[in-house]
């Protein structure tokens, strides 16, 4: 198995110490790494970066761009923003979040290279000047992105509660909104995320009950995969899609306490769901080999053919396109979309499946009319007509 990274951290509430953890995964297996800091924390690069660096807006957020990001990371970045806005209206009823500030760094973060990303109050840091961020496989990203946004999603809904949720259920959760992103791309499925949590806490378990995960010191980088999976569990079990999140963050918002908001929504206290939770854990299958989904070489071979599998042909101004094809694991492909007004070009990255794809979202003032695509990984392209109405 190749050597990738895998990214885990809390979000940082602007009022409490950050943690932030990530998951090297290896031949030597699952490595937690973790760094502490202030969540009053300001950007990592340097001060005289942070005053060269461009200011965009894009469907709402803020991107604090600084010099020398790769065109790629930063679409990398604003598109899984993007997507995030979307799922988390879908599913939680909010796309439009205010003051959401997300800056595009070029450098580590000083509490160390294998942390990814971290969030605080409305505004998330990417560093993707990290080793870790640089290996991760193209949906990780995605997930990873959609996992810090929806950490300010819990922070503007807990801002006037009465108390906060608990780190295990704001970290499952976050994680279960970042898959069902990556899952909605039709590049992986529910199986294959459960395929990777199973080898995660086969890899290097974390014994402790779910009960002794509820404050966020606890959340060593072996917890996070338990407290995906006791989300998951909590929703499958009672037959709920991860729209109930929802309804536990309205209670909280509410004044109600995070008991009686878990309490209301999934009818079972916090307590009587450990004992539950514990003894559906003890058949968690073990999981050895980890899906080729979650790859990412870091040298890309000869020019390979592609086989489109979603090519859209028609789309709204307001869409973000969804373009999936399958090629040689870890092809590097570029996608050129020709636009009455815009030429937009991408680079992407296929993962250890062979699987590729991209997310473009059309520029705000596009106008409507014909445009034209081609894809090529460095062999024959493949072409397609798109009609913009």
């Amino acid at each position: 198995m190749m050597s990738i990274g895998y990214r885990r951290r809390r979000a940082g509430r602007i009022v409490s110490a950050l943690v932030m953890l990530i998951l090297v995964l290896g031949t030597d297996g699952i490595l937690p790494v973790a760094a502490a800091g202030s969540g009053a924390q300001g950007p990592a690069d340097s001060a005289v970066a942070l005053q060269q660096s461009t200011t965009e807006e894009y469907h709402g957020a803020t991107f604090v761009i600084s010099p020398n990001v790769s065109e790629h990371d930063r679409y990398a970045v604003i598109e899984g923003i993007r997507l995030g806005q979307q799922i988390i209206g879908q599913y939680l009823g909010v796309e439009h979040l205010p003051n959401v500030r997300i800056y595009i760094l070029t450098t580590a973060d000083d509490g160390g290279d294998s942390i990814l990303a971290s969030t605080f109050g409305s505004e998330i840091e990417v560093y993707t000047g990290s080793t870790t961020w640089q290996r991760l496989s193209p949906i990780e990203r995605v997930a990873t992105l959609v996992h810090e946004l929806t950490h300010v999603w819990q922070n503007l809904m807990i801002a006037g509660a009465v108390e906060p949720e608990l780190a295990w259920f704001a970290e499952g959760t976050a994680e279960a909104i970042g898959f069902q992103a990556v899952i909605s791309l039709g590049v992986s499925d529910q199986a294959e995320v459960y395929n990777l949590m199973f080898y995660m806490v086969t890899r290097q378990a974390d014994t402790r009950p779910l009960s002794e995960l509820e404050g966020f010191a606890s959340m060593t980088a072996p917890a996070y995969p338990v407290s995906y999976l006791a989300v998951q569990y909590l929703l499958g079990s009672r037959g709920l899609s991860v729209a109930a999140i929802g309804a536990v963050y309205d209670h909280l918002a509410a004044g109600e306490t995070f008991a009686q908001s878990f309490q209301a929504t999934f009818g079972v206290s916090v307590l009587d769901f450990y004992q539950e939770f514990e003894a559906w854990r003890v058949g968690i299958e073990r999981v050895l080999v980890l899906d080729d989904d979650f790859e990412r070489e870091t040298t890309a071979p000869q020019p390979s053919a592609i086989t489109m599998i979603a090519l859209p042909t028609a789309a709204t101004v307001d869409t973000q396109l969804i373009m999936v094809g399958q090629t040689t694991p870890h092809a590097e492909c570029g996608l050129d979309l020709a636009l009455t007004q815009h030429r937009l070009r991408r680079t992407a990255i296929a993962n250890g499946s062979g699987e590729v794809f991209w997310l473009v979202s059309l520029p705000e003032d596009i106008q409507p009319g014909p445009g034209a695509i081609m894809i090529s990984c460095g062999a024959d392209a493949v072409s397609g007509s798109l009609t913009i109405t």
